[in-house]
C-alpha cells in the first residue's frame, strides 16, 4: 500500500483522464469505477489495475473493501481532498478503482442460436444505455450490441446507471450498414402500422433494434430489419423514453413462451 497526498500525483491524475475522456479509455484499455459497490464488482467481474481509497472508507467498510484489497496489486491510500478530485458523485463514499475493459466481447458475427440481443443505436444519454445494460441483464439477454454513434458504455454514468452489468453482460460494436447476424432483426419504431409487441413471436431468439432518443431508427435501418415493431399506447404521450421502451421491449422478447 501506498499513500498518496497531492492531486498532482501521476496516477491521480491518470485517473482523472480515464474519468473525462472516451479517447483516453480507448487507447488504455481501461476506465474507472467509484463506490464500494461498484469497485467491488469491478474486483469480483473485471480487473482492476489500481485501487484508491480513504482511511474514513475502510473503517466504514473494512467487509465490503478487504476482498477487494486482496485481488488489487497495487494499493492507494488517500487524502480527503485526493478524494474529491477522483469523485464524480455528489456524496462519495471514498473508494475508487481504475478497471481494466471486459474481455467478454460480443461477435455481431457469431451470435448465438437463438439467442436474444438488443442493438443500440445512436443512445447519447449515458444514463439511458446503463439503464439498458441493468435491464437486458436482469432479464437474461445474451449480450448487448452498440453501434459507432453510441455514448460511452464504460463513461462513468453508464457504469454507474448499469449497476455493475457493464462487468458481467458481454457487449460489442456493430455497423448499421450491416444488420445480417444470422437472427431475425426488430425495429422499434412507433407507427400504427407496425406489429405490436405483444404479437410477436420470438422462439427462434432475435436482435432488438433500438433507436436515438430524439429521432429514434434511421430509416435505412427500419427498412432492413426483418420486422417493424411497436408498443401500443392509450394515453397522450407521443413516445417512452428510451431506457423504458427498452425494458418493455425486452420484457416482451424474454419472456416465457415467446408469443401470446
Amino acid at each position: 500500500m501506498e499513500r498518496i497526498t497531492s492531486r498532482e500525483n501521476r496516477w491521480v491524475k491518470q485517473y482523472t483522464k480515464l474519468l473525462s475522456s472516451r479517447r483516453a479509455r480507448r487507447e488504455t484499455g481501461e476506465f474507472t469505477a467509484e463506490g464500494v459497490r461498484l469497485v467491488g464488482e469491478a474486483a469480483a467481474y473485471g480487473t482492476p489495475v489500481a485501487v484508491f481509497y480513504t482511511e474514513e472508507c475502510l473503517a466504514r467498510f473494512p467487509q465490503q473493501l478487504s476482498p477487494i484489497l486482496s485481488q488489487t496489486k497495487r494499493q492507494f491510500l488517500i487524502t480527503p481532498s485526493v478524494a474529491l478530485k477522483l469523485s464524480d458523485t455528489k456524496l462519495p463514499q471514498g473508494v475508487f478503482a481504475i478497471v481494466k475493459q471486459p474481455v467478454d466481447r460480443v461477435d455481431p458475427t457469431a451470435l448465438r442460436e437463438k439467442g436474444r440481443y438488443v442493438m443500440l443505436c445512436g443512445i447519447q444519454d449515458p444514463g439511458n444505455l446503463g439503464t439498458v445494460f441493468r435491464t437486458a441483464e436482469a432479464l437474461g439477454l445474451d449480450g448487448v450490441l452498440l453501434d459507432e454513434a453510441c455514448c460511452d458504455p464504460l463513461s462513468p454514468k453508464a457504469v454507474r446507471g448499469s449497476m455493475g452489468a457493464v462487468f458481467r453482460l458481454p457487449f460489442g460494436s456493430a455497423a448499421l450498414s450491416d444488420l445480417t447476424f444470422g437472427l431475425p432483426t426488430y425495429a422499434a419504431v412507433l407507427s400504427a402500422d407496425a406489429k405490436s409487441i405483444t404479437d410477436c413471436d420470438f422462439s427462434e431468439g432475435g436482435v432488438m433494434l433500438i433507436g436515438n432518443e430524439g429521432n429514434g431508427l434511421p430509416d435505412e435501418v427500419i427498412e432492413a430489419a426483418s420486422h417493424r415493431i411497436t408498443i401500443p399506447m392509450v394515453g397522450c404521450a407521443e413516445s417512452l423514453n428510451a431506457a423504458a421502451a427498452a425494458a418493455i421491449l425486452l420484457w416482451e422478447m424474454c419472456k416465457k413462451g415467446g408469443a401470446k
